[in-house]
């Protein structure tokens, strides 16, 4: 709106002239272009040289009839609740049928409760907005899932009752809007009943939604989400398979101590999360050989290839210490570090020299653990890696599932157990 010679708009003349036409002129300008906004933050930034409140109160009185006015003053405007009020009580009634933007009733839920409660009254229907731009789309339905798990219990607990289908679209969109770097695929269908297109091997949603997903995901938000609605429960966990366990694990552990971590994945568990081939290694390198580990090791992993693994001498029941030398490709610095704390085999040094001369090794550390490291190894490590072998080969076992069950089963002192399963460290360097 361009301002004439006395800096005033077009709208602020009419409403000096106060003549017959100032309504029709307002609604006109408001029905036919984007001044509403426009105005209404001017007259909030600068109250005293432009509209005022009264001019507030009359443009949106008079734009009532646009279709979405009341949630362009709850979301666009942020405007105080007393217009809130006002514009929702001159729009809407209890004995018609309303539509609401989900978003609206979100942005209701932070900043003004009693018509939150009045949208469920007046029975409202709830939609989301409408755009033909995949990545509006997508940035719209992370900004509603960030929205929704960040929101008190109270107000949580009330959608999830009400509004479950909506919540489960939320979820859905958001995993079908993840990012894709293979092509591998598979088909499901949720249980509200959309039939959806995975991809298992590389997906995550956006890096801000994943980190503030994982951020406000308290175990109180995560019992809400999982007990209240079964048909939410099967969405939030696959969605969670989405993000893959590992890269949501990785989140919650940087903001959360091993104890509710280990609550968090545990109860996720319970309600058929998968885990992922490297879910071990995002434990063993935050927390190391603890209770969240073990319960991994006893986990069926879905595509797991350990041998890749730093700790493929746990993981893989294929290990073999004396081919250690002919895999050297696959071998870095952790990997490296790992293996010396269980570890002073020949064939460890040969590995060693080898990564060296091709510069594979480029962590100080590694070179300083390697330097203190005893070269001659324990006879309790040679007992160790010949009953590992023995018991492998002599029950036939294929994955670390079978063999811890196996060995927790054993009539041997515990200490001999922490030996065999790699708990107990030989070597400290």
């Amino acid at each position: 709106m361009v301002a004439n010679e006395s800096g005033k708009t077009a709208i602020e003349v009419a409403w000096d002239q106060k003549n017959n036409n100032t309504h029709y002129y307002i609604c006109e300008l408001i029905g036919t272009s984007s001044y509403l906004e426009k105005a209404i933050k001017n007259a909030l930034s600068n109250s005293s040289d432009s509209l005022d409140e009264e001019h507030i109160t009359t443009l949106l009185t008079y734009a009532t009839d646009l279709p979405d006015i009341f949630d362009r003053v709850v979301v666009n405007f942020e405007l105080p609740n007393f217009i809130q009020d006002m514009v929702f009580f001159h729009k809407f009634d209890e004995y018609s049928s309303h539509v609401m933007q989900f978003n609206t009733l979100l942005k209701l839920a932070e900043q003004n409760p009693f018509l939150f409660h009045k949208a469920f009254e007046y029975e409202f229907k709830f939609c989301f907005a409408v755009t033909d731009k995949p990545l509006d789309e997508k940035r719209n339905f992370g900004d509603l899932l960030i929205s929704l798990i960040s929101l008190k219990n109270d107000y949580l607990e009330i959608l999830l009752e009400k509004c479950a289908p909506e919540i489960c679209q939320i979820f859905e969109k958001c995993a079908l809007h993840s990012k894709t770097a293979f092509p591998k695929r598979r088909s499901t269908r949720c249980g509200c009943g959309l039939s959806v297109n995975y991809n298992y091997t590389d997906l995550s949603v956006t890096y801000q939604c994943e980190k503030m997903f994982s951020k406000y995901l308290t175990i109180d938000k995560l019992e809400l989400l999982l007990e209240k609605s079964e048909t939410v429960s099967q969405c939030v966990i696959r969605f969670i398979d989405i993000l893959r366990s590992t890269y949501f694990l990785t989140s919650v552990t940087e903001r959360n101590n091993e104890s509710t971590t280990t609550e968090i994945f545990n109860y996720l568990l319970m309600y058929g999360l998968r885990v992922q081939d490297n879910l071990s290694d995002v434990v063993y390198r935050r927390y190391g050989y603890c209770e969240l580990f073990r319960v991994c090791l006893h986990m069926d992993i879905e595509d797991a290839s350990p041998e890749y693994s730093p700790l493929n001498f746990i993981l893989d029941v294929n290990f073999d210490v004396e081919q250690l030398p002919e895999k050297w490709k696959f071998y870095s610095d952790r990997h490296i570090q790992y293996l010396l704390d269980y570890f002073a085999h020949p064939k460890v040094y040969e590995l060693v020299s080898k990564l060296e001369n091709e510069t594979r090794l480029r962590d100080d550390n590694t070179r300083k653990k390697v330097e203190k490291h005893p070269r001659v190894p324990l006879l309790v490590e040679l007992s160790r890696n010949i009953f590992r072998k023995y018991f492998i080969e002599r029950f036939q076992i294929r994955n670390t599932k079978m063999l811890y069950s196996l060995i927790n089963g054993l009539s041997i002192a515990s200490t001999h157990k922490k030996i065999i399963t790699f708990e107990t460290k030989l070597y400290d360097t």
